[in-house]
Formats: structure tokens, sequence, C-alpha cells
């Protein structure tokens, strides 16, 4: 990715743009599925792309994936201008002083060869297959790499780059059980190959397959639930979007309008940090070339901030939290969390288990997608885990529905754990202890017949 025509163009503006800038990424990717120790499926791209904006008292986008000419493209950000009805108040970034130290991709991972990456993935199979003779076959067994780079610069003197990589194996063993036959699921990501849990991999996949036989509903009533932290993950997956600026500026957020106010249990402190020591991802600026930094979203119940990108704080007559975001480099400037987490607390599974004494503890949800609507801040997910009798599990359950309201939810923690995890439901990076909540609607799933 050679951007030095674009640093020269920047330098040189005709009349009528007061400042352009340029946003380029790049990146490549691989993966591998492997069944009964062959390949599968086998994949491997590359992609590049390239995004102009200019302040012609509108601003005017353009964009291209290859590395077209400067002034073609410049051209083309003020004709786009030039149709750009509406008032647009988006602003350029100058830069900043200091900057956090951009992360670099593992030079392992850089050097790691197909080939290894294919005997990983096979090498993963037979684990799983050898681990339990109940698992006959796997679902799903694969493997994949990425790694990415993005820069922004622009006419004010903002110049700044950084990369990220990583490395991701997932599994899903099938087995039959008295003539039951379930799947479960398990995976890892790491920086490098060489960092992969394979053994991790197997275990938390047959841990979550064997934990569903036997599973029956339980009667309609309202439950105390121990959340486990995976599951907390998927959910502010779902409703991040509450937390942005932009959604209640649209009227599209039930927290617009709500700092400073009490949202959320004492226990409840919710942060957003592009660079957060133990997360994958992790950014030193974001897509409008502000520098990462820590934002509490929630502190101790409080709402204290929204997430902010130029835009949205100037509407609101606050600075911006760093969270500005582009789905890729053809897409507009718009607000997303980092690495998103509820802060750990105190205490193991066994101890929240203990503390709860009745009730259920989900470990999974599903239909995350028609299930939540973060509008209303609605919920009603199709839920699984054991049930739970004098602190200790007794039987698994599935076929529940767990419905309720996110905010509620946050209101009724009554114990937050401390076996924190990120997770990366979607793509982005979320993270979460198990929480101990205040009893909530449960209702028995009844499958058409």
């Amino acid at each position: 990715m050679d951007l030095k025509k674009y640093r020269e163009a920047l330098n040189q503006l005709p009349e009528g743009v007061k400042a352009a800038e340029v946003y380029a990424a790049e990146g490549e990717s691989f993966s591998v599925r492997i069944r009964e120790g062959e390949i599968e499926t086998y994949s491997v791209a590359n992609a590049f792309g390239l995004s102009l904006r200019a302040d012609c008292g509108k601003m005017g986008y353009a964009y291209t994936e290859t590395e077209d000419d400067p002034d073609r493209l410049r051209k083309l950000a003020m004709e786009n201008a030039a149709c750009v009805e509406s008032k647009d108040d988006q602003e350029l970034y100058p830069g900043a002083e200091q900057y956090p130290d951009a992360p670099a991709v593992d030079e392992r991972l850089k050097r790691a060869s197909a080939a290894q990456k294919i005997a990983l993935a096979k090498e993963l199979e037979r684990r799983m297959l050898a681990h339990d003779s109940r698992i006959r076959k796997l679902q799903t067994c694969a493997l994949s790499t990425g790694t990415n780079r993005s820069a922004i610069l622009n006419s004010l003197g903002l110049d700044l780059s950084q990369t990220s990589g990583m490395a991701m194996a997932y599994c899903m063993p099938i087995a039959e059980v008295d003539g039951t036959v379930k799947n479960g699921q398990g995976w890892r990501a790491a920086s490098c190959l060489e960092e992969l849990d394979l053994d991790g991999i197997v275990k938390d996949a047959a841990e979550d397959l064997f934990s569903q036989f036997g599973a029956q509903p339980v009667e309609t009533g309202e439950y105390k639930i121990l959340l486990k932290n995976s599951a907390m993950c998927d959910l502010l997956d779902s409703f991040e979007s509450m937390f942005s600026a932009d959604a209640a500026q649209k009227g599209l957020s039930l927290l617009a309008g709500r700092e400073g106010e009490t949202v959320a249990s004492p226990l409840v402190t919710i942060v957003d940090d592009p660079m957060a020591k133990n997360a994958l991802c992790r950014s030193a600026f974001d897509d409008e070339g502000v520098p990462g930094e820590a934002t509490t979203v929630v502190e101790k119940g409080v709402l204290k901030s929204l997430l902010h990108n130029l835009k949205t704080a100037r509407k609101a007559g606050c600075r911006t939290t760093g969270n500005a975001s582009k789905a890729g480099a053809a897409s507009p400037v718009g607000v997303a969390a980092s690495n998103f987490f509820i802060c750990p607390g105190e205490g193991t599974r066994d101890e929240l288990l203990e503390q709860m004494g009745e009730g259920l503890y989900i470990t999974g949800v599903s239909g995350l997608h028609a299930g939540c609507n973060p509008v209303s801040g609605s919920f009603s997910l199709l839920a699984r885990g054991f049930l739970v009798e004098g602190g200790r599990m007794i039987r698994p359950v599935e076929q529940i529905t767990l419905s309720g309201l996110f905010l509620d939810l946050l209101q009724k923690v009554e114990r937050v754990g401390g076996d924190f995890a990120f997770d990366m439901p979607g793509g982005s990076t979320f993270g979460s202890p198990s929480l101990l909540i205040g009893k909530l609607p449960s209702f028995i799933f009844k499958p058409m017949s």
C-alpha cells in the first residue's frame, strides 16, 4: 500500500477544496475447513480499498479498489460534493500530539505457511475425534488467519497507520447418545498459530456438547439467573448500539439524554477501551485519527458517557470518545465500540451458583438477530443451560425462552463474577464475567410439531 502520490496530492489541493482526507485499508485472509482428514474448502483472499473525503463546503466522497489516480479521485469527490443537498457538518481531524504505541502483527503469524495452517486444522480434527468415542464426526472444523492494515492521512497534517492480525480455530463436534443427536462448539483466537490452544478448543467443545444430553424444558415462571460470561458477551454485542451517541441523536436509543442517571446495578461498570491489554483487537486510533483511549461508559451503575465520533460530539457539546468507525473503506464514518466490556468482580462459577441457590444457569442464547431489539431494549431468546437447586447444577435444560428488557437485566445484577473473558461475536470484541441476575421471565419454548 504505497500512498506517496496521495500524500503529494493532499499538499496541492485545488481551489474550492478546503481540506481532504484519504482512508486506505488492505487485508489478507486465509481459511480452510477440514472434513475426515481432507480439505473441504480452502480460500486465500486479498482486499484493498481507498476512499477520499473532500471538504468543499459540503463533504464529497470517492472510492476506489485500485491505487487510482489521486487527481481523478479528487475530482470525483468534488463532483459528488456538488450533489449533496443537505448541510454536512462533518470535519477532518488534524491529529494529536501523542498516540498509544500501535499494535503490530506477530512475526510468527507472518511466517506461517499455508501447509502449517492446514496441518494444524487437521490436527484439531484428529484431537477432537480422539477425545471421546461417542464423537463420530465434526459438523465443522476450520482454521483462519487474517492481517489488516489501515492508514489515514489528510491535508491538515494527519498521517497514521496501524496493523493487526490473528489466527482463529473452531470446531463443532456431533455425538449421538441413546438416539439423541447434539452438537457442541469450541473456539480460540490468538496472535499466531503457536499460541492457539487446540486442547482448550477440544475441551470446551466436548463440554458444550455432552452437557446438552438429557436436557428438558422447565416450568414457566420467573427464575434467578446466572448468565455465563460468553452469553453476556452475545447480549452486549446485540445491544451495543444503545450506547452509541449516533443512535441516541437519531432517537434510536433509550439512553438518549440520560448521562448522569442510574441505568444499571451499582455493581456494573462498563468500559470501552481500544487498547485493552488482554484483547486481541487493539487500535491506537479510531477511523477519524483520534487517539485510542479508554472510556468509562457506565460507572457503578451510572451512565457517564455515550460513545462519540467527532460529529456526534460536536452536536452534544462534548469531546469525542474516539469511537469513529468505518465498516470498510467505502463506508461513511459512524460510531461503534472497540473493546466493550463489563469489568470483572470476584467469585468463581461455583461460588455464584451457591449464592444463587435456586434458578437457572444460562450457558448459551441463540436467535439474537431476530430476538433482540436495541431500540426498545427488549429481548426474547432461545436459551439453554442448567437447572440449579441447592447451589448445584441438577440437570441440563433446553427449549426455554429467556425474555426481558436489557436495562432491567443490568439493573437486576446481584453479583459480578471474576471469570472475565473476551469473546468475538460478530467479529467485534466484547468482554464480560458471569453475572448473577435477579428474576427474569423464562418461558417454555414450544417447537412446531
